[in-house]
C-alpha cells in the first residue's frame, strides 16, 4: 500500500509593513520611518509623480517615498492611477513591501519576523490513512520576511524549536530541496555541506516534509 502524502500551501504574510529607516531632517539622525498607507499625486501636465508617505516613529516628518517619478500619464496603467487617488490599501502594501522601491530611494528597509499570518490556501488530504503518512508542505512567500524555518515549524506544530531540531535530526522533518539535498531511501534528506535549513529565513517555494506517524506516535514532545 502506498504511502498517503497531503499537500498543503502555506501562505506566509507579514502582519506590519516594514518600515524604512534613513536620515530624519528634524531629529537630526537615523530613525526608522512608518508606512501612512497614504499617497501624495502630482500630476504635472502630461506627467505624474506618486509618492508613499511615511513618517518618523518619533517626530512625526514625513518622508516621500517615490513610486513613480516624472511618469507619462499615458504610460500609467488608469485603475492604478485612481488606486494611488483612493489610498488603495493593496497598493500601500504593494510598493510599502518592494525591496527595490526602498533601494532607489536609498532607504533601508527594516523587517520583522514576529508578526505574521499562515493561511492554508490548498489541502488535498488522503482519507483516513492522513495521520500515519507525510505531510508535504510548500511555502509561498510573496513578500520579504526574517521569519525563520524552525520558528514557523515551532508555531504551527505547537512545540519548542528544541522539538523541531531534533524532529529534524531524526527525519521526522525534512527539506524537500532536491538542488540542495540528496533523497535518502526513508525519504529523508541528507545535508550537503553541513547546511541546516531550520535556520533559514523562509523563501518561497521551499518544500518541507512532516512524517505524520512519528508525530503522533510521540504525543508527549507536543
Amino acid at each position: 500500500m502506498n504511502m498517503c502524502v497531503k499537500k498543503e500551501v502555506w501562505r506566509i504574510s507579514p502582519v506590519s509593513f516594514p518600515r524604512g529607516k534613513r536620515n530624519c531632517s528634524k531629529c537630526n539622525g537615523k530613525r526608522e520611518f512608518i508606512n501612512s498607507e497614504k499617497f501624495r499625486v502630482n500630476a504635472n501636465g502630461r506627467v505624474i509623480d506618486v509618492w508613499l508617505i511615511f513618517r518618523c516613529e518619533t517626530c512625526g516628518t514625513a518622508w516621500n517615498m517615490t513610486v513613480y517619478e516624472r511618469k507619462a500619464a499615458d504610460a500609467l496603467n488608469q485603475e492604478e492611477y485612481l488606486g494611488f487617488l483612493r489610498n488603495d490599501a493593496y497598493l500601500a502594501e504593494k510598493y510599502g513591501r518592494d525591496p527595490g522601491v526602498f533601494a532607489r530611494n536609498r532607504a533601508e528597509i527594516v523587517l520583522r519576523d514576529q508578526d505574521y499570518r499562515v493561511e492554508i490556501l490548498q489541502d488535498w488530504g488522503c482519507g483516513e490513512n492522513e495521520e500515519k503518512g507525510i505531510r508535504e508542505v510548500e511555502l509561498e512567500v510573496p513578500f520579504p520576511t526574517k521569519l525563520r524555518v524552525d520558528h514557523l515549524l515551532a508555531v504551527q506544530l505547537g512545540v519548542s524549536r528544541s522539538v523541531i531540531k531534533r524532529w529534524a535530526g531524526e527525519t521526522i522533518i525534512f527539506c524537500q530541496d532536491e538542488a540542495e539535498h540528496e533523497d535518502r531511501k526513508d525519504g529523508g534528506c541528507r545535508r550537503k555541506g553541513e547546511r541546516n535549513f531550520l535556520r533559514e529565513k523562509v523563501k518561497n517555494g521551499m518544500k518541507m516534509g512532516i512524517r505524520m506517524n512519528c508525530v503522533q506516535d510521540e504525543p508527549e514532545r507536543l
